[in-house]
C-alpha cells in the first residue's frame, strides 16, 4: 500500500501514530538482511557533489524512457560484466534492458540476467528510498528544511540533537549520525536516535 492511500492529508501525517503492539509483533530482523555487509568505497570519495532540493511543488520533468534506457545500456555494457533494467510505471513495466552474465563460471554456471533474477541491490535502496521519499513531501507540500522529530514514532526516545535533524540532511548523510555499523533494522535505529547526535551537518555515509 502506498503512503498516499494511507495518508490522505498534511494533517494526517502529521498526526499520525505508529500502534507500537502491532510494530514489536512484526519481525524486525528477517533472516534475510542478516549479515550483509555494505561497501564502503564512497566514504573515501573526496569529491562531495551539491543537491539542490528547493523543487516547486508540483513541478516534475519529462523523462526519455527510451533515451534514458539506450544511454544506460551503453554505460553499463562498458562497465560490468552485466546487468538487467527494468522501468516501471503505474505497476506496468514500460522499458527493459539486459545484458549478459548475472552469474559469471568463476560463480559457478553461467547464468544470463534476466527480470526473474534476484539480487540484494544493498545501497541502491538509499536512491529509491530518496525518490519516495522527495514525492511524499511534495505531495503534502512539506519543505525538504522541515525537521524530522514529529514524524517518528511516538514511543521513540529522542536523544540529543535528534530534533535538529531536517529531511534534507538525512537525504545527504549530513544528519550526525555515525554508529560505525551496517546495521539498519528498526531497533538499531530506535536505539540510534535514543542515543542522539552531536556532529549535525558533517558528512558521513551511512546505512543509518
Amino acid at each position: 500500500m502506498s503512503v498516499e492511500h494511507t495518508i490522505s492529508s498534511l494533517s494526517e501525517i502529521r498526526n499520525f501514530a505508529l500502534d507500537e503492539a502491532k510494530v514489536r509483533a512484526h519481525a524486525m530482523r528477517p533472516e534475510n538482511v542478516m549479515n550483509i555487509i555494505s561497501h564502503w568505497d564512497l566514504a573515501a570519495v573526496t569529491y562531495r557533489p551539491t543537491f539542490d532540493f528547493s523543487f516547486r511543488f508540483g513541478l516534475y520533468y519529462h523523462l526519455d524512457v527510451n533515451g534514458f534506457a539506450d544511454a544506460l545500456d551503453a554505460a553499463l555494457q562498458a562497465n560490468v560484466s552485466g546487468y538487467v533494467m527494468c522501468l516501471r510505471q503505474h505497476g506496468r513495466t514500460i522499458s527493459t534492458r539486459q545484458w549478459q552474465w548475472a552469474k559469471t563460471q568463476s560463480d559457478g554456471p553461467l547464468e544470463f540476467w534476466t527480470p526473474q533474477i534476484s539480487m540484494h541491490i544493498a545501497s541502491c535502496s538509499k536512491l529509491i528510498t530518496a525518490m519516495a521519499l522527495i514525492k511524499v513531501l511534495d505531495d503534502h507540500q512539506i519543505k525538504d528544511v522541515t525537521p524530522i522529530i514529529d514524524f517518528l514514532p511516538d514511543y521513540w526516545v529522542k536523544g540529543p540533537n535528534v530534533d535538529q535533524i531536517t529531511f534534507h540532511q538525512l537525504l545527504t548523510h549530513t544528519s550526525g549520525f555515525n554508529t560505525g555499523q551496517f546495521n539498519c533494522d528498526l531497533p538499531f535505529m530506535r536505539d540510534t536516535v535514543k542515543a542522539g547526535v552531536a556532529a549535525i551537518g558533517k558528512y558521513h555515509y551511512e546505512n543509518m
